[in-house]
C-alpha cells in the first residue's frame, strides 16, 4: 500500500511541474547516503514505475511542449546585479513561499526574516528529529540551492519566478510541523493553527492545462510583429476575463524574437492611456466582447481583421493607425 502510495503520488507531483524532479535529488541524496541495501533497490524501483507511468500518461504531451519550454524567454534575459538579486530571493524564500506574494516585499528585511524562519524550523525539528528533518531538509533545499546555482552562474533568475521553487514548500512545511509538534500544550496548537493559517491563505492550485489559451495566444502569435502593443479588453466585462486573459499571456513567450508590449485595459481609456496607445502603429486586441459589439480603441485605429470566437477567451482583433505614415 505504502508502494502503490509512493509511486501515486510521485507521478502526480512531477505532473504538477517538471521541476519535482530536481526535488526528487533530495530523496535520493538522502537513501544514498542513509538507507540499506533492500531500501534503496526498492526506492530506486518505485521510482522508476513512477517515470514509466509519466512517460506513458504525460510523455507525448511533454515531447510536444517542449519546444515552448525551450522557447521561454526568462531563461534568456539575465539582469543587471543578478548575484545580489539571487542572494536576496534565496534567503528571503521561506518568506516568499509562506507569505501570499501580493503582500510580500522584496528586501534586506525580507532576506532576514526569511534566514530566521528557516533556521528556526530546522533547529527546532532536528532536536529530537534529527532523520525526518535531514529528509525535509534536502527536499526543501536542493530545488532552491540548485535553482540559485543557475541564477548565479547564468543570471537568468530563475527565483524570479515562485512557480519553480514551490517544488521546495514541501520539505520547508515538513520542518515547520517538526518544530512545531516540539512544542507542548496550548502553544504547540496555537502555533500550528497559525501556520495552518497561513499556508491556506497562501495555497494556489495547480492551474490546468488550457488549449483555448493556447488557440488565441497562437492567434496572436500568427499576426504578431516586432512594435505591436497586445491589449486585453475588458471594460466593463465579466470578471472571468482577467482569468482568461492570463491562460493566453501565459504562452505568449513563446514568441520567437523579442518580448512583446502587453496592456491589460479594465476601465475606460482616458486621454493619457489613448495618447499612450496612440504611439503604435498596430493593435492586437484580445476582447471578450460578443461578435459584432464595438471594441473600445482610440479613434485613430481601424479594425483591419479578426479571428473567430474562441471560446471562454473571445476574439483576437487587429487595428491599424488610419495615417499609415505614422512614425513611431
Amino acid at each position: 500500500g505504502w508502494s502503490v502510495g509512493y509511486v501515486v503520488v510521485t507521478v502526480a507531483a512531477v505532473m504538477t511541474h517538471y521541476f519535482v524532479v530536481v526535488a526528487l535529488v533530495g530523496q535520493a541524496v538522502v537513501v544514498f547516503t542513509g538507507a540499506r541495501g533492500p531500501f534503496r533497490r526498492a526506492w530506486v524501483g518505485l521510482v522508476a514505475v513512477a517515470a514509466v507511468c509519466f512517460g506513458v500518461m504525460w510523455g507525448p504531451s511533454l515531447v510536444d511542449q517542449w519546444a515552448f519550454i525551450t522557447n521561454q524567454q526568462w531563461l534568456q534575459q539575465a539582469e543587471p546585479d543578478h548575484l545580489q538579486r539571487t542572494l536576496l530571493r534565496l534567503t528571503a524564500m521561506p518568506v516568499r513561499l509562506l507569505v501570499w506574494h501580493e503582500i510580500y516585499q522584496a528586501g534586506y528585511v525580507s532576506s532576514m526574516f526569511g534566514v530566521m524562519v528557516f533556521c528556526a524550523a530546522l533547529w527546532g525539528s532536528s532536536v529530537r528529529e534529527r532523520t525526518d528533518a535531514k529528509v525535509f531538509a534536502l527536499w526543501y533545499a536542493v530545488p532552491v540551492l540548485f535553482f540559485a546555482v543557475v541564477d548565479a552562474a547564468t543570471g537568468r533568475q530563475v527565483l524570479q519566478h515562485l512557480r519553480y521553487s514551490i517544488v521546495g514548500l514541501p520539505g520547508l512545511v515538513g520542518l515547520i510541523v517538526l518544530a512545531v509538534f516540539r512544542l507542548r500544550g496550548a502553544v504547540r496548537r496555537g502555533v500550528f493553527c497559525g501556520v495552518g493559517a497561513v499556508l491556506l491563505c497562501t495555497l494556489h492550485l495547480p492551474t490546468p492545462a488550457n488549449p483555448r489559451g493556447r488557440l488565441a495566444a497562437s492567434h496572436i502569435a500568427q499576426q504578431w510583429r516586432p512594435g505591436d502593443l497586445i491589449v486585453f479588453e475588458a471594460i466593463d466585462c465579466l470578471k472571468w476575463a482577467r482569468h482568461s486573459f492570463q491562460a493566453v499571456r501565459y504562452y505568449l513567450p513563446a514568441f520567437p524574437r523579442e518580448t512583446p508590449d502587453v496592456l491589460v485595459v479594465e476601465s475606460p481609456i482616458d486621454e493619457s492611456l489613448a495618447a499612450a496607445i496612440g504611439t503604435y502603429s498596430r493593435l492586437i486586441v484580445v476582447s471578450p466582447r460578443a461578435s459584432g459589439e464595438a471594441v473600445p480603441v482610440p479613434d485613430v485605429f481601424r479594425e483591419v481583421g479578426k479571428t473567430g470566437y474562441v471560446r471562454a477567451i473571445g476574439e483576437v482583433h487587429l487595428f491599424e493607425r488610419i495615417d499609415p505614415g505614422h512614425d513611431e
